[in-house]
């Protein structure tokens, strides 16, 4: 059973046996639980009607309910302009079911599951379409904060996310009052895990208050305890016959300022901007670079999006054939658009050079699985899905690979979201696992070692890896040695890694003034140096492993020549496959 199903059973569902045991269990442990869900939803429907007085349009709602408790887009009036998005617990399979068949069509409703973090979950909604963070948003925690030991992660990430003048509620049960204080659980904190396995923790008023004041400072709009059971008409109210859990509620507005609190109660103030930091450790090398934030890449155009509407623009490039059908948008801006079709023009080989080293890509997953074996690969710096069938990396190692696991590493938020928006409609074969994440080049760590969702995953370090370096040390002026070096200390012995990079050309040639053509065009980009690398300099990354023949050599020796009639030159890229040496 989940925790969906025993609140549900609270809320008067009775189809699970299961549940119903699970109910009686806990009314045992805190008699009166049952009316907490009760206070909960009326509390709930309080806030829902003060939000839209203050003119609140947007609802976010952590780990809905299903029915008998009634969702909150059905306390919304119709034709108000509202939109709910709801954040799932991937565990809670019938919310998801009910949703997808109550909701589809709603084009006021969406809901997104919340790996890898409350952050980038709505982050991924923004780009989606289905909230906008820049103006204020009503995000209904609820009893959700109490189904988690870790509320601060919660809570930072919205406060990374949403607007000033956006609100947060919550609700959370706290102990008895003839609890003895201390870090034991209390009886109906474990039994609840045990039937649910699902964390119960219940705070007091001070720890609540303490998660709204430290690190992050909120505007408290109400802060207090709520009734749990409605009296009846004739004679005491039941809480006076038995102890009844108290429900606090705490309302909170996200402030203007930037202040936050530090640990020795003086306050400091930062920078209100939302980035993405990199993973901290020994794994991420320096220099560590920068993933950059949403907000710029809604600002300017950047590598990932250009190159992907090269890649899945129809026609040679410079032969002027027209499309019989425009290439998707999905995920490209206008700006976008604008710089590569300028980089098309003047630099024709470039859209070339792409498309020769997605072909490379393929050439090394197929290599990898089929002369080496490997049924793990994780694709650096992956593109955008691709064409109107949305394909991504994963389904070229699902056409040579039966159940394989792929971690798809973007570099932009943008191809973050839409890489996850590709693999949830795509599905899952039995026994294939794929997430994408979202990293630098340079962090090494959360490619090789996160856990994903659904099913709390990670890659099986212990067998070899197929890692793919694809076009990314020509955006990385880091050491690129020592980043193979990182990856190779990490992965087993038979591991694969396949990389690829623009070359520098003899001053004076064609090649040499559409090299620096394309530099110029990318200095318009987040990512603004172009880092050209030598065949001799690439030659000294592979220390430890085994270059695969022939070693270092040019693209068109997996891709082919370029097509006779492409009006500009081609451009040097280099590429090499190496296979980790036993140690």
């Amino acid at each position: 059973m989940t925790r969906a199903g025993v609140r549900a059973a609270f809320g008067g569902l009775r189809d699970d046996i299961g549940a119903d045991a699970a109910v009686s269990r806990l009314r045992h442990c805190l008699p009166g639980i049952e009316a907490t869900i009760a206070a909960e939803y009326r509390e709930r429907n309080r806030v829902i009607r003060r939000a839209l007085e203050d003119g609140l349009r947007q609802f976010v709602v952590f780990y809905p309910d299903r029915p008998p408790l009634r969702p909150a887009h059905e306390r919304l009036p119709a034709g108000a302009g509202c939109r709910v998005l709801y954040v799932l617990d991937d565990r809670e399979a019938a919310v998801r079911s009910w949703l997808v068949s109550s909701c589809r069509g709603n084009s006021d409703v969406a809901w997104l599951p919340d790996y890898p973090d409350i952050e980038r979950c709505l982050r991924a909604a923004d780009v989606a379409g289905d909230i906008t963070p820049s103006e204020p948003v009503c995000v209904l925690i609820g009893a959700a904060i109490q189904h988690t030991r870790t509320p601060e992660t919660m809570l930072s990430g919205l406060w990374n996310v949403i607007s000033a003048g956006s609100w947060v509620w919550v609700s959370q049960v706290s102990p008895p009052r003839t609890a003895a204080s201390g870090p034991r659980r209390l009886p109906v904190e474990a039994e609840f895990e045990m039937c649910t396995q699902s964390p119960l923790v219940l705070r007091t008023a001070a720890e609540l208050e303490r998660l709204f004041v430290d690190p992050c400072e909120w505007d408290f709009l109400h802060f207090g305890g709520i009734e749990t059971q409605t009296p009846s008409g004739d004679g005491p109210s039941p809480s006076t016959v038995q102890p009844v859990p108290e429900m606090l509620t705490l309302l909170a507005r996200r402030p203007a300022r930037t202040r936050r609190s530090s640990s020795d109660g003086v306050s400091a103030v930062q920078e209100d901007r939302s980035t993405v930091p990199s993973s901290p450790g020994p794994y991420s090398l320096t220099p560590p670079g920068t993933v950059p934030d949403q907000a710029a890449e809604v600002d300017h155009p950047t590598v990932g999006r250009l190159s992907a509407y090269l890649l899945d623009k129809p026609g040679e490039p410079g032969t002027g054939d027209q499309p019989h059908e425009p290439p998707t948008d999905m995920g490209v801006f206008v700006a976008d658009r604008h710089l590569a079709d300028a980089i098309d023009a003047e630099v024709p080989g470039y859209r070339w050079c792409l498309r020769a080293q997605r072909h490379f890509l393929h050439r090394v997953v197929n290599f990898a699985a089929r002369d080496r074996g490997i049924r793990q690969f994780v694709i650096l710096r992956a593109s955008l899905p691709a064409g109107l069938g949305a394909t991504t990396p994963h389904t070229a190692v699902k056409a040579v690979v039966d159940a394989p696991t792929t971690v798809l590493v973007a570099r932009e938020t943008v191809t973050w979201a839409y890489l996850n928006l590709a693999l949830a409609k795509a599905g899952r074969a039995r026994g294939e696992r794929a997430a994408a994440i979202m990293a630098g080049i340079h962090d090494v760590h959360r490619p090789l070692h996160m856990t994903h969702k659904p099913g709390n995953w990670s890659l099986d370090l212990t067998e070899p890896v197929c890692v793919t370096v694809v076009g990314d040390p020509s955006h990385w002026p880091g050491d690129v040695a020592a980043l193979i070096r990182a990856y190779r200390d990490e992965i087993a012995d038979g591991s694969v890694i396949g990389v690829s990079a623009l070359g520098p050309a003899p001053a004076g040639t064609a090649e040499a003034a559409a090299l620096d053509a394309l530099s110029r065009h990318l200095g318009k980009t987040t990512e603004p140096h172009l880092t050209l690398r030598s065949d001799a300099e690439i030659l000294g990354w592979f220390d430890g492993w085994t270059l695969e023949p022939p070693g270092v050599a040019p693209v068109s020796h997996w891709a082919g020549p370029p097509p006779e009639n492409l009006p500009g030159p081609e451009l040097p890229v280099w590429c090499a496959i190496a296979t980790k040496a036993a140690s």
